[in-house]
């Protein structure tokens, strides 16, 4: 979930920032840092998959950076008013669920690991 969206950032921003992360002005420099950043999280995630248990870290900071972006979404679409119905189902939700689902396998990887 964070490593195509991650490689998109970086090598198709324009029609990234058009589909989905439609907050203006459009910056093709910080849409590439939060791609690398994205990226990065991806490769962690999938290198723990191998085995989750052995990676608490890993997917614990996944959780953590997934929490903080569903707070920055929420704090864009409830406090300055950027919400639509559109960037709720595909944004916000999505997003919701993605750190949910990160922070119930942390949760049980840490509970098995020690």
């Amino acid at each position: 979930m964070y490593a195509l969206p991650g490689l998109a950032l970086v090598f198709i921003p324009q029609p990234f920032y058009d589909w989905l992360a439609d907050f203006p002005p459009f910056n093709r420099h910080y849409m590439g840092d939060a791609g690398v950043f994205s990226f990065a999280i991806g490769v962690g995630l999938i290198w723990a998959a191998r085995r989750p248990f052995a990676h608490t870290g890993i997917i614990g900071i996944a959780a953590l950076a997934a929490i903080l972006h569903v707070f920055n979404h929420l704090y864009d679409d409830v406090i300055i008013g950027h919400e639509t119905v559109r960037h709720m189902l595909l944004n916000t939700l999505p997003l919701i669920v993605l750190a949910l689902a990160l922070m119930v396998v942390w949760r049980r990887n840490s509970k098995h690991s020690g």
